[in-house]
């Protein structure tokens, strides 16, 4: 029987495949702690792999070693919340409810994997010290504004990091990443998601740091502009790829290596949940 906190009333149901032209990890979510309906919790078509993450707080997929089907399998999971559960609490019902339905049975263990450690290129870091680290109050609900190239930034004093296309200066491809108060660690997780691989924090730097970021992706086009609102048109505006930007930009470089990750591995799970 589980241990601890469970949901007053689960319905966990296999679901189909994905519809034809969906993203393999597209899913929807709807209620849960946290939000407009914290007492009722929907999952459409999700992955269990996704339901594993979020139920250990995790956020890149490499942390959860198991079969492949836990990622290509959908189920539909429906649950009622008690009042006043919170995020931990919450966790842990997942857990329990997936030890239950499915008899789901983990380990945690340390696995060296390709990754990236962050750290200070050659020249020394290029970051500007946030201003203020004790964030402003929200004064005006437009978070964005111009930088001296006339280029969108976020406005300083939230924290916070936007991805912003610049398809103003002509280039289909290119991309700012705009922060505001953001520590290494907050950098180092934003190179993660960019990468899709383990990034550790090698800088030694503390602090909150605002920083614009301007990077192409692969592909990326450029195409002369029309100069807009009394500013000259880019020329060829095409930015370098992000981890040249990186490097050049901000003064941080990702040094390929093989880190020791934290993995949750899955030692036994069941295709089919137990009936509801």
């Amino acid at each position: 029987m589980p241990i601890g906190p469970e949901f007053e009333v689960a319905s966990v149901k296999r679901g189909g495949p994905p519809a034809d032209g969906r993203p393999p990890r597209t899913w929807t979510r709807r209620g849960g702690p946290g939000t407009s309906d914290p007492e009722r919790l929907n999952y459409t078509g999700i992955p269990l792999h996704e339901v594993v993450m979020i139920a250990w707080g995790l956020s890149e997929p490499w942390q959860v070693s198991g079969p492949g089907w836990i990622e290509s399998e959908r189920y539909d999971i429906a649950a009622k919340i008690g009042p006043g559960v919170d995020k931990a609490q919450f966790q842990l019902m997942l857990q329990n409810l997936l030890a239950e339905r499915f008899k789901l049975t983990i380990h945690t263990e340390s696995r060296e994997m390709p990754a990236f450690a962050l750290v200070i290129a050659k020249g020394g870091a290029k970051l500007g010290r946030s201003l203020s680290e004790a964030p402003a109050p929200l004064v005006s609900p437009a978070v964005l504004e111009k930088d001296r190239n006339g280029l969108p930034q976020l406005r300083p004093g939230r924290k916070n990091i936007a991805t912003i296309p610049l398809l103003m200066t002509g280039c289909k491809g290119c991309v700012r990443k705009s922060g505001r108060l953001q520590s290494l660690s907050d950098i180092a997780d934003m190179c993660i998601k960019q990468e899709e691989r383990p990034v550790i924090d090698k800088t030694g730097l503390t602090g909150l740091y605002d920083f614009n970021l301007d990077f192409s992706i692969p592909g990326a086009t450029t195409r002369p502009m029309p100069g807009q609102g009394g500013m000259p048109p880019p020329a060829d505006f095409l930015p370098p790829d992000f981890q040249t930007a990186l490097e050049q930009q901000l003064g941080l470089k990702l040094e390929r290596n093989k880190l020791p990750v934290s993995v949750i591995v899955i030692d036994r799970v069941e295709k089919i949940p137990t009936e509801n």
